[in-house]
């Protein structure tokens, strides 16, 4: 009831706000068309672009629901996805950003992506994706450029590259509205998800509840045994028991002694059950992904085109003096090696006065990947060579028109299903390059070993110490409203929506690795996070806050049971200076590879010390209040 209300409060007062000036009373005529993006300088947009209002638009909910559905009508897309989407990516204009990856605004738009399709919806004279109205009906066009009129799954697909994102989208536009909302069938697809990949997926889920389920219930067992064991031990130290009555409590904690190893030994078999389930889940669902979406791009397979250190951004569609970019420069030392990012033949080996030394790639499912100014070409860059994944295919330069810049790689993706569209036919190849040189971390974060750290926003606004002020755990400091990720491939054990109890919001989620982590003090769950829920690891599961009890923003993390140190273990650490910065020592400034590098052997006398005992005491968080 007290939740209940409190969302009524919230509704009310959003009903309480007056409509505001940039507020449309009708769908505006003469929409721009969502069948061509904006050209070059065709639009005016706020200076500086990424910089927040300093009084930010506000609207009620009648207002958004009004404005979703102009949006909607003038595009022809759902407007519960426009409201689900609206409410994902910045809570209905509350976590405008910049995100950790450059987002921005009322629906989390890349600047690039901006230039090609924001518009100015309120006729105020700028497209300013800051702006509710601006920013919605860009949506509506962007989406319907991507397909929606054919599948809005695929559409959703193409505005945030996941599936778990698509089905948060889904699942959220269907609660909006009084008619229910279910998305059409994905006709624009090749092959669609057959009944017995829905079968398999449906056993695999069970499967891995079970195995959960039965993980929670062994734990808890040892849990009260360890009480157990304990009242036995106080039992035995007093002086005044008979012989007997020593020997009978001693041979009570002998067979206490047994149950235990047995105990452990099941445990393990079940962690490693519950991780091979967990991967047999990842794998229908990839496969049923993979047969909604085809196996194309977002089928995994490539690997980064630079074999070394290198940096980029996203700079698609940016505008340039006679074009805008149709791709994104990788910056790279001169000289590092070029990578073939999949089997494929290559062809147009040669020079042009634009790229300078480049060549194109082809793939086996006819996507054509275009690379350009390179230093010279590796001895298997010839015409019509047959190439493999990883082969050295060139090296790092400046050549063509990029004579007189840093060393770069230039990079284009053309799909075969834009071949039509000539050399505009192109995707942007952002999300693939963070992907592919992650290892395909879901949400594009950097990945090692498997590990992502679990706080966006990077070193120069992240950070925790060594120790906890109490016991085992981590407390990580960031803005409040920065990114949460799941650290780990894992499923969902437990979920605490509202605000209540030390922890506040929260979850705890469980790794195919067998361990359990706790995620205190958030400001909101991320749309889809409950109970049982598999994620992927880097997905977003939340947003940092200040809930429960907390003096300021941050995550709590820690083990559950909390035994030992999350920061003290290696992945951790291997972020330092790339995710965070370390508040009670020097940071090391540290590339991708260094830290990577950091995972191997460690010498024993560097970092952190931490003492071992034998009987460490177990200190649960608890997430209830003690009264």
């Amino acid at each position: 009831m007290r939740r209940h209300v409190a969302v009524l409060a919230a509704v009310l007062a959003l009903a309480a706000i007056p409509a505001a000036s940039g507020q449309l009373a009708s769908t505006p005529r003469g929409l721009p068309s969502y069948k061509v993006p904006n050209s070059p300088g065709s639009i005016q947009v706020p200076s500086p672009l990424s910089r927040p209002p300093t009084r930010p638009e506000v609207r009620s909910y009648g207002q958004l629901v009004t404005l979703w559905k102009q949006a909607g009508e003038g595009y022809g897309v759902p407007w519960q996805v426009l409201g689900a989407i609206n409410k994902i990516e910045s809570g209905y204009g509350q976590n405008m950003g910049p995100s950790s990856a450059g987002a921005i605004g009322w629906m989390q738009f890349l600047p690039s992506t901006w230039m090609r399709w924001g518009m100015d919806a309120d006729g105020d004279g700028l497209a300013n994706p800051w702006d509710p109205e601006d920013a919605v009906f860009a949506a509506a066009r962007y989406l319907a450029a991507a397909g929606a009129h054919e599948s809005i799954e695929r559409a959703i697909f193409a505005y945030n590259h996941a599936q778990w994102y698509v089905d948060d989208v889904l699942a959220l536009a269907a609660t909006l509205g009084d008619a229910p909302f279910t998305a059409g069938p994905p006709t624009a697809f090749p092959i669609r998800p057959g009944p017995d990949l829905e079968a398999k997926l449906e056993r695999a889920r069970t499967r891995v509840q079970r195995l959960s389920d039965g993980l929670d219930r062994a734990l808890g067992r040892v849990d009260a045994r360890g009480w157990q064991r304990l009242r036995l031990e106080r039992r035995l130290g007093n002086p005044s028991l008979s012989d007997g009555q020593f020997s009978r409590l001693d041979s009570r904690l002998s067979r206490l002694d047994r149950v235990e190893r047995a105990s452990q030994a099941r445990i393990d078999r079940l962690r490693s059950r519950f991780a091979a389930a967990v991967e047999a889940l990842k794998e229908v669902k990839e496969a049923q992904e993979a047969a909604a979406f085809g196996t194309g791009l977002a089928g995994g397979g490539y690997v980064f085109p630079v074999a070394g250190d290198a940096s980029f951004s996203d700079d698609f569609g940016v505008p340039r003096p006679t074009t805008w970019h149709h791709g994104i420069d990788i910056f790279a030392p001169l000289g590092t090696p070029l990578v073939a990012v999949a089997d494929g033949s290559l062809f147009n080996v040669g020079w042009n006065d634009v790229g300078g030394n480049r060549l194109w790639l082809r793939d086996a499912a006819g996507n054509d990947f275009y690379y350009a100014h390179l230093s010279r070409f590796s001895p298997l860059a010839r015409e019509g060579a047959l190439v493999r994944a990883g082969d050295v295919i060139g090296f790092v330069g400046a050549t063509g028109d990029a004579v007189g810049t840093s060393p770069h790689l230039h990079f284009e993706i053309h799909p075969p299903d834009l071949k039509a569209q000539g050399y505009d036919g192109v995707v942007n190849p952002y999300p693939y390059l963070v992907a592919w040189r992650s290892g395909g971390a879901a949400g594009g974060q950097q990945s090692f070993d498997g590990w992502v750290f679990p706080v966006g926003g990077g070193p120069g606004s992240v950070s925790t110490a060594h120790t906890h002020h109490d016991y085992p755990a981590a407390d990580i400091a960031a803005p409040s409203g920065a990114p949460l990720y799941a650290l780990h491939d894992a499923v969902v054990t437990h979920v605490f929506p509202s605000d209540s109890g030390k922890c506040g919001i929260g979850l705890m989620l469980r790794t195919t690795t067998g361990e359990e982590f706790l995620y205190c003090h958030l400001s909101s769950l991320a749309v889809g996070v409950v109970t049982g829920r598999s994620l992927r690891a880097g997905q977003l599961v939340g947003r940092v806050g200040s809930t429960g009890n907390s003096t300021g923003p941050h995550l709590h993390l820690q083990f559950a049971p909390a035994g030992r140190y999350p920061q003290a273990e290696p992945w951790f650490q291997a972020f330092a200076g790339l995710a965070f910065r370390w508040q009670d020592a020097p940071t090391p400034k540290r590339t991708h590879a260094r830290a990577r590098s950091a995972l191997g052997p460690r010498n024993d006398a560097t970092g952190p010390v931490f003492r071992v005992i034998r009987a460490p005491r177990i200190i649960r968080f608890t997430t209830f209040g003690s009264g």
